[in-house]
C-alpha cells in the first residue's frame, strides 16, 4: 500500500481513475519519483521510478502480457462482476514510452466500480423504443464493460468483443453487425468503426464520457 502512496501521488491527476487512486491512497509519501509516464490510452499504462525501481500501473493484458493466462480467471471474474480491473507491479525493464517489452512481477489487483448515472436506463429504454441501436466503445476490458451496459439496461449488451482482435476492414465491418460492446478499443479504432458502421447504410451519432 506504501508502494501506491507514493506511486498515485507522483501522477499527474489528468483522469478519473487517478483522481480515485489519489483519494484512496492518501497516506504518507516516502518515495519521490524519479521518472513519470503518464496514463496512454494507446499502451494501456503508467509508469514511474521509485527508489530505484520501475512500476507500471494499468490494464492487466497490456502489463501482464504474456503472463495474463496465469491470471486470466480472477480478472475476467472481477470484470464480470462490473469491476474495472488493474494491475500493478515492479517493471523489470527500462520505463520508457512505448509498449512493455519485459516481464512485471505483479503485486496488487485494483478493482474500481463505475456507477451508472441516474437516469440512463430510462435513456437507453427511450432510444430502444425508437429503433436506435445503441453500441459501447470502451478501452477497458470487455467483460467488465459488458456487464455494466447490462446494469445500464442496453439491449443484447452481452454480445462483447476485444477489439485488438480486429485487424482488417472486413473484421470492423463483421464485428457491428454483431457486437454491441466493444473493448480494449484504441483510439484510432473509434473511426474505423463508426465508418464500418456507415459502410453498413447505418446513420452514426456519437458521444462521449
Amino acid at each position: 500500500k506504501a508502494l501506491l502512496c507514493d506511486f498515485s501521488a507522483c501522477m499527474p491527476p489528468d483522469n478519473d481513475t487517478m483522481k480515485a487512486l489519489q483519494q484512496y491512497f492518501s497516506g504518507e509519501v516516502k518515495n519521490k519519483a524519479g521518472e513519470i509516464l503518464s496514463f496512454s490510452s494507446e499502451t494501456k499504462y503508467s509508469g514511474a521510478v521509485l527508489a530505484g525501481k520501475a512500476y507500471v500501473l494499468g490494464a492487466p493484458e497490456f502489463v501482464l502480457r504474456e503472463q495474463y493466462a496465469d491470471y486470466k480467471e480472477k480478472i475476467e471474474g472481477y470484470g464480470g462482476q462490473g469491476y474495472r480491473v488493474l494491475i500493478f507491479g515492479e517493471y523489470q525493464g527500462v520505463l520508457k514510452k512505448g509498449p512493455l517489452t519485459e516481464a512485471v512481477i505483479p503485486s496488487a489487483i485494483l478493482l474500481l466500480s463505475n456507477p451508472i448515472r441516474k437516469g440512463a436506463k430510462e435513456t437507453f429504454s427511450y432510444f430502444a423504443k425508437r429503433g436506435v441501436e445503441v453500441k459501447v466503445i470502451s478501452g477497458d476490458n470487455p467483460h467488465t464493460v459488458s456487464a455494466i451496459a447490462k446494469e445500464a439496461g442496453i439491449c443484447n449488451a452481452e454480445h462483447s468483443i476485444d477489439a485488438s482482435l480486429l485487424h482488417s476492414k472486413e473484421d470492423y465491418r463483421e464485428a457491428v453487425k454483431k457486437y454491441t460492446v466493444f473493448g480494449r478499443v484504441k483510439p484510432e479504432q473509434k473511426r474505423m468503426l463508426v465508418q464500418a458502421l456507415k459502410n453498413c447504410r447505418k446513420t452514426v451519432a456519437m458521444t462521449g464520457d
